[in-house]
């Protein structure tokens, strides 16, 4: 109740904070280890300074209320990255209507794995064959920095193991090259036949269709230098009126 509205719907901002939860949890289980060793080779390097990825911008489009006490899920998955920011995604959904099989933390401490996640269809397909219910999709973009130095995402990124193969991002395969992926079962012995190269090709493929949605959305960045119309200045702007917020920190103008 005390994240709803006067029309008893999930408050706008109170997306916010699922999107932080969300976020640090992806984050931490995916990049940890290699913003640790990034870290310990900047500082080899003289670099000063404790490395965090830092919040950039955010931007949600709401598609559908979410009504009190009715349950949603929040899905966030890397979406992109350039040479300076990394992309985030992230899906406010019904419950249920997205399945899982296979979790990576699984993986990672052991435990039994379906191995039918990764599917292109049928019953070892890893999503619900309808279209999940989408509440909200949010892109937030973040920087990675040490101190006042700004490190591409890629480096954690591969410290990470995320990328496969030895190369730079890009440089997996030529650009005339389409090799035949076979990504069915990626959990199990039967994807064997990946490479580290063919992975980092997948991984490569998708961040330059996630980079179409961030170059579009950077195009907003210019709006910063354009505050007031053509004929105003920040000397002289007619406005509506002036409000104060509660506490008396805030105004706005209209």
């Amino acid at each position: 109740m005390l994240e709803a509205d006067y029309n008893l719907h999930k408050l706008n901002s109170t997306y916010f904070t699922d999107l932080d939860a969300s976020r640090s949890h992806l984050l931490s289980n995916l990049c940890y280890g290699g913003v640790s060793v990034v870290e310990k080779e900047l500082t080899a390097e003289g670099k000063s300074g404790i490395m965090a990825a830092i919040i950039g911008s955010v931007t949600t489009s709401f598609k559908k209320e979410i009504r009190i006490f009715q349950q949603y899920e929040v899905w966030s998955r890397i979406l992109t990255w350039d040479k300076k920011w990394l992309y985030i995604v992230t899906h406010f959904v019904q419950k249920g209507s997205v399945k899982h099989k296979c979790l990576v933390t699984d993986i990672l401490s052991g435990r039994h794995i379906c191995g039918k996640c990764g599917g292109t269809s049928g019953e070892g397909n890893g999503a619900s064959a309808a279209r999940p219910v989408v509440y909200a999709t949010s892109v937030s973009k973040y920087v990675f920095k040490k101190g006042r130095f700004t490190v591409a995402p890629e480096r954690p990124l591969r410290a990470s193991g995320l990328l496969g193969g030895n190369g730079k991002m890009g440089d997996v395969c030529s650009k005339n090259q389409s090799p035949q992926i076979n990504i069915k079962d990626p959990l199990t012995k039967s994807s064997e036949g990946m490479d580290s190269p063919a992975i980092g090709q997948v991984v490569e493929n998708e961040r330059l269709k996630g980079l179409k949605y961030a170059t579009a959305w950077d195009e907003l960045e210019s709006l910063h230098t354009e505050p007031f119309g053509d004929n105003e200045t920040s000397g002289c702007v007619p406005a509506i009126g002036h409000f104060d917020d509660i506490s008396g920190y805030g105004f706005s103008y209209c």
